[in-house]
């Protein structure tokens, strides 16, 4: 079945000379005039009473789509078909700085890789034009010159004719997401403002393409040829009266960098550098969002080193990190794939419906959007871990057509539908039940909460091997909201997240952190990462005097310590120690000898009396020791350890593979007699730990015998020594101070 798309009159401006107008932009926002209707959206009556928040589904906002969940096998997707909402209070009057108040016609610009050009898509479902929205064309079908043979046309699906080719103007895979985007935003805006918004769609997007690629200054023409068609909106608006901007990039991307350190990073970069040059092309004031979304078939397999999906978590980080300016509109898992990586076109339209809304929401109604998401993880009782949610239309409710996921593998995880619990050694926890309570969800698990380290939601496949996008052993879940707005509900995002206990008493501080460490009056941690070892965006940030957070410029690393004299040494992946000053300028200088037998650093630390006269130790992934002599790396034999710490003798205490304590005493190891998974060591020789069994912080006084507990809420995953008794603790995630 088609949905046919509704015809309207529309304005065709062609460009003469568009060379002679290239270099002209907007000088200055100029409020563009509400454009009504030219025809009502499905036939709709536009007096009469409609919801603000609401778009009926006959409105003409690309109708009612439903999807039924299939058999053991097949797809996942979700219905998304509502009764029509009831009656509600007039119009809504956007701003006067909201792009279809700016702007006669409002930019979009798609880059991405091959789900942002409609790969796979099948058959075009939408046919016929999207309101007054616009595509650019050019008659001779170059698309590299700016010239006479350029215009704007009604924007139709496919945007160019499709191709195998991937490169600009032939990287047209199917039917994108943009006509029936375009579709919503103009009917949403009809139906709740009663005004016209008339959008111009670009898809630059290369399929496969990392973002290195289609970066600014990448290594292909993705985003030049975004640039290219933006210059020439602009110059065909002026040539034809009107006001042009952009309200919005979006970014449909992450399969190809599933596994790349930085990706929050990039996407960051991406949004500085489209806003900044999208603004001198059109001369407007106003930033331009990032829209970007999930994905969820990058790896294709259930293990290995990245056994989670670092590009997926990195987007839901991005999204809170830069929250004003990249904008998360969801996962894409609960739609229709035509071949587990791709959408059917039916799916793209789906989508496109959702970044519509999504897109009016943030942009028009100035709301301030978070998509479906958890903000805690906390134990509330023995055998309970309570997930508490940022839901943009209550109440939360469970999907009941589709296939709960992990109903053979992962069955510890059968009843969680779709929420997964590991312990701290990284093993599966059964989950009993799933219950929604207001806006959080409580996790009944066997065995005990006290446990539980992470809590994850559509994380892990079920497959051994090959892509599951849309299919029942696929990475998803049915939590979701109730919106309405276009007739599809709001699906939780993919998440890791670290569970917290009753740390009542600490002080929590900025930033997160995986790794944390204290030398010579600063606090240094390694934090912007979720699933360690995995790394996203390891940044060395500090507190400064004043106790503001600051990161560390070119600093991505694993682990770190910090000598008397203020040097950072650090890990980074590799088995070479690193190091430079901590503060002020100084590039990363290299240590001289890398650690035998191709060995990876796990931890590192330094000790001793004073500069100069410290101690260096390492330990590997393999749990082998090493010591600097001056002059080559000695292997201290005797025993495995990971985590260490060096105390001001010189001398190395660490936990070896079964987490008990040694003390390195000069001729061999001496058994500290207590277990536990992290230590640091402060200057007046007292010993912090964290205990393995509660994960609470003990210390040890020096010289002394008895370990004393400092906290009870527990959970923690390292620790750090400050002075006057001060010591500092990460759960993964959050940093507290005691």
């Amino acid at each position: 079945m088609k949905h046919i798309a509704h015809r309207h009159v529309f304005l065709v401006a062609s460009l003469f000379l568009l060379t002679n107008c290239q270099g002209k932009k907007n000088t200055e926002e100029k409020t563009a005039a509400p454009e009504k209707p030219t025809a009502n959206p499905g036939g709709s009556n536009p007096s009469s009473t409609v919801p603000r928040d609401t778009i009926n589904p006959s409105s003409g906002v690309g109708g009612s789509t439903t999807h039924t969940a299939a058999s053991a096998g097949g797809s996942v997707s979700a219905a998304t078909s509502v009764s029509n909402p009831p009656a509600g209070p007039s119009y809504f009057v956007p701003d006067a700085d909201t792009p279809s108040s700016l702007f006669n016609w409002v930019g979009i610009l798609g880059t991405g890789q091959s789900l942002s050009v409609g790969a796979a898509s099948g058959a075009t479902l939408t046919t016929g034009a999207s309101y007054n929205n616009l595509k650019l064309f050019d008659s001779s079908g170059s698309y590299n010159t700016q010239g006479n043979t350029l215009s704007v046309v009604p924007l139709t699906e496919p945007l160019k004719p499709t191709s195998n080719l991937y490169v600009y103007p032939t990287n047209i895979g199917g039917e994108t997401f943009h006509g029936m985007m375009a579709t919503t935003m103009t009917g949403l805006s009809r139906t709740i403002a009663n005004r016209d918004l008339i959008s111009a769609h670009t898809a630059a997007g290369y399929s496969g393409a990392d973002m290195n690629s289609i970066k600014k200054g990448g290594s292909l023409t993705s985003y030049a040829s975004g640039i290219f068609e933006a210059n020439a909106f602009a110059a065909l608006a002026t040539a034809a009266g009107k006001s042009f901007g952009y309200g919005g990039v979006v970014l449909t991307h992450g399969e190809a960098d599933w596994a790349t350190p930085g990706y929050g990073a990039t996407m960051q970069q991406m949004y500085i550098d489209y806003n900044a040059d999208l603004k001198a092309i059109t001369g407007q004031t106003k930033n331009i969002p990032l829209f970007i979304s999930q994905q969820h078939t990058f790896p294709n397999t259930a293990s290995g080193y990245y056994p989670h999906i670092a590009s997926t978590q990195a987007q839901w980080v991005a999204s809170m990190d830069y929250a004003d300016k990249i904008i998360l509109v969801g996962p894409k898992y609960q739609y229709s794939y035509s071949d587990s990586v791709h959408l059917t076109a039916s799916g793209y339209e789906d989508f496109g419906k959702k970044l519509g809304e999504v897109y009016y929401r943030v942009t028009e109604k100035k709301e301030a959007w978070k998509p479906l998401q958890p903000n805690v993880a906390k134990q509330v009782s023995a055998n309970i871990i309570r997930v508490t949610f940022d839901v943009p239309v209550p109440p939360l409710q469970f999907n009941s057509t589709m296939t709960p996921p992990h109903q053979s593998v992962n069955a510890e995880w059968a009843n969680g539908k779709g929420f997964e619990v590991l312990d701290y050694s990284g093993n599966r926890v059964t989950i009993t039940s799933v219950t929604i309570v207001g806006s959080s969800v409580d996790i009944v698990v066997v065995g005990g909460a006290s446990s539980v380290r992470t809590v994850q939601y559509a994380t892990t496949q079920d497959r051994a091997n090959g892509y599951t996008g849309g299919a029942v052993d696929g990475r998803f879940g049915l939590l979701t909201d109730s919106d309405i707005m276009v007739n599809q509900v709001n699906f939780c995002v993919a998440f890791i997240k670290r569970v917290e206990r009753d740390n009542s008493g600490l002080t929590q501080l900025s930033g997160r952190a995986t790794d944390i460490s204290w030398g010579n009056g600063v606090l240094w941690t390694i934090g912007d990462v979720w699933t360690y070892p995995n790394a996203l965006d390891m940044n060395m940030q500090y507190r400064d005097g004043t106790g503001v957070l600051q990161t560390l410029a070119d600093s991505a690393a694993e682990r770190v310590d910090i000598s008397k004299a203020g040097y950072i040494f650090a890990s980074v992946g590799t088995g070479t120690v690193v190091f430079r000053p901590a503060l002020g300028s100084g590039n990363w200088i290299f240590w001289a000898q890398a650690i035998p037998n191709s060995e990876i650093i796990y931890d590192l630390s330094l000790g001793g009396p004073a500069h100069g006269s410290e101690s260096l130790w390492v330990t590997s992934t393999t749990g082998a020791v090493y010591f600097w002599n001056g002059s080559t790396w000695v292997t201290i034999t005797g025993t495995t350890l990971y985590e260490l710490d060096v105390d001001n003798s010189g001398a190395a205490w660490g936990f070896d593979s079964t987490g008990r304590l040694k003390k390195w005493n000069g001729a061999g190891w001496t058994d500290k007699g207590v277990d536990g998974v992290s230590i640091s060591i402060a200057d007046d020789g007292t010993v912090y730990i964290i205990g393995k069994s509660d994960r609470n912080i003990y210390h040890l006084a020096s010289g002394g015998t008895i370990w004393i507990q400092d906290t009870t809420g527990g959970g923690f995953d390292r620790v750090a020594a400050g002075a006057s008794g001060v010591v500092y603790m990460t759960n993964g995630e959050k940093v507290y101070q005691k």
